[in-house]
Order: C-alpha cells, then sequence, then structure tokens
C-alpha cells in the first residue's frame, strides 16, 4: 500500500522518523510540568512561610536597653595631639 501527501510517495521510515520527532517534544514537555507543577507548589509554600514571619508583631526590645546607656559606658583614653 502506497500514500501519496502533496503528489509525493510517503514511505514506512518517514512516517515513524516524523513520528519520533514528534514525540521528542511532548517527553520533555511532560517531564518539565512535572516539575513546573513542583517548584510552583514549594514556592507556595516558601511565599506563605515568609508572609506569616513577616506578619508577626514587633518583639520588645531586650533587657540591656532597657537600663539605658549609662551601664554599659567605659571611659577611653584619648591620644595627645602630638602623636
Amino acid at each position: 500500500m502506497q500514500v501519496h501527501v502533496q503528489g509525493k510517495a510517503l514511505d514506512i521510515a518517514s512516517v515513524f522518523y516524523a513520528l519520533a520527532l514528534l514525540h521528542l517534544p511532548k517527553l520533555s514537555m511532560a517531564q518539565n510540568f512535572v516539575h513546573a507543577v513542583e517548584a510552583g507548589s514549594e514556592l507556595q509554600v516558601s511565599m506563605k512561610r515568609i508572609n506569616d514571619f513577616l506578619s508577626l508583631p514587633e518583639p520588645p526590645a531586650p533587657a540591656h536597653h532597657l537600663q539605658g546607656p549609662a551601664r554599659t559606658t567605659a571611659k577611653v583614653d584619648t591620644l595627645p595631639s602630638s602623636v
């Protein structure tokens, strides 16, 4: 059996070659789609965690900041101006 397409004979080798070429992008697109869905779900979880963290109230100041700067100041000797 011989099939003619646009006036040219179509042999079985050309048909299998064309089908193989059409199948390659389908495989890579399927694999990339799976990776995209996985990355999308991870992105959604990460964005929710970041949003929850940034929505937390401001923590209170540490105790050493509440006592004032007088407790931690130290006298620093100055160098003579001739040096």
